[in-house]
């Protein structure tokens, strides 16, 4: 069995090829900020808008970048059609 590090990367590469069904496997349960932002972007790319609004927010709990995952969840709470959630995510930003 791969070790977290390799899943993370077999993740990412299943992610950037298309393979979500296979990227979802390799990163779920990762505790890692990069796994879960890409678990993120993953479920946003299938339309799993509130999931992956979820996952963005660990994301940055686990250390990835905080600006960039509110970005990534503005543009997610845009496509969900929740306007006024993404500008509030926004504002947060611009302090």
């Amino acid at each position: 069995m791969p070790d977290t590090a390799t899943k993370v990367r077999l993740g990412v590469a299943s992610f950037l090829l298309g393979r979500y069904a296979q990227a979802i496997g390799h990163l779920s349960g990762s505790d890692s900020g990069v796994g879960r932002y890409v678990l993120a972007k993953t479920y946003a790319a299938q339309e799993d808008y509130k999931r992956a609004i979820e996952l963005y927010d660990t994301a940055a709990k686990a250390g990835f970048d905080a600006s960039r995952c509110a970005l990534a969840k503005a543009e997610t709470q845009r496509m969900a059609g929740q306007a006024q959630q993404s500008l509030a995510t926004l504002d947060k930003l611009s302090g």
